[in-house]
């Protein structure tokens, strides 16, 4: 998939190690860096990720238009290349950590998909990945970190009709390990052959200490 490269910037050789799950043969594309444990006030980046992360059960609460603002920025930053593309692509949103029956369950990058695609032809978001169930909170003392082929087996994939394209994008806001976008992209080439899937994130996660930090961790700190 060939973007225009002087924004996003590819995750290459010399930050790869930094995402574990991560390998050569993985095309991973970011806009920005999220700093790990500096919160949400230290740098515009961080706090847009705090406001689009932010959970519905702000809404009707004074900071929830800071939610609706972070949405907003989210599709213009993507939208800036998914209107480069020239081939026609599937687009599909790398699912939450709750499934969608969970009243908290939050459709931020729907929305900011909707609104980055609108009118442009070759884009075609499908949001078809979704969980069987919650994964355990991040916090929690009794969590285990799943791997990439343990969460694809959490995963599914709602592909009526099925996708007709050879190139499709997963697009999630922050990359930290590489786990969620292994699964998803494992879950793909599982029903799909001769498909090309490339990673496109708002923000790469850069931290002191990946043994301390995962990508779950982003979904439960608010």
């Amino acid at each position: 998939m060939q973007f225009d490269m002087a924004n996003p910037q590819s995750i290459d050789e010399l930050i790869l190690r930094d995402y574990y799950y991560l390998d050569e043969e993985d095309e991973c594309f970011f806009f920005h860096v999220y700093l790990a444990n500096k919160g949400y006030s230290f740098n515009e980046y961080n706090q847009l990720i705090g406001n689009f992360k932010k959970k519905l059960d702000r809404r009707g609460q004074y900071d929830w238009r800071y939610k609706e603002k972070a949405i907003r920025e989210v599709a213009s930053i993507l939208r800036g290349t998914l209107a480069t593309i020239s081939t026609p692509v599937t687009v599909i949103p790398i699912p939450p950590s709750l499934c969608r029956t969970d009243e908290m369950y939050d459709d931020r990058m729907v929305q900011a998909l909707r609104i980055a695609s609108s009118g442009l032809e070759n884009i075609i978001v499908r949001d078809i990945i979704s969980l069987r169930e919650n994964r355990e909170a991040s916090h929690s003392d009794t969590r285990t970190r799943l791997s990439p082929l343990q969460l694809q087996q959490l995963l599914i994939l709602e592909d009526n009709p099925p996708i007709h394209t050879k190139n499709i994008i997963l697009i999630d806001d922050v990359i930290t390990t590489g786990s969620q976008f292994k699964a998803c992209k494992g879950l793909l080439l599982q029903e799909y052959e001769n498909i090309d899937v490339t990673g496109l994130f708002v923000a790469r996660t850069q931290h002191d200490n990946l043994s301390d930090f995962d990508e779950e961790d982003l979904d439960w700190l608010m």
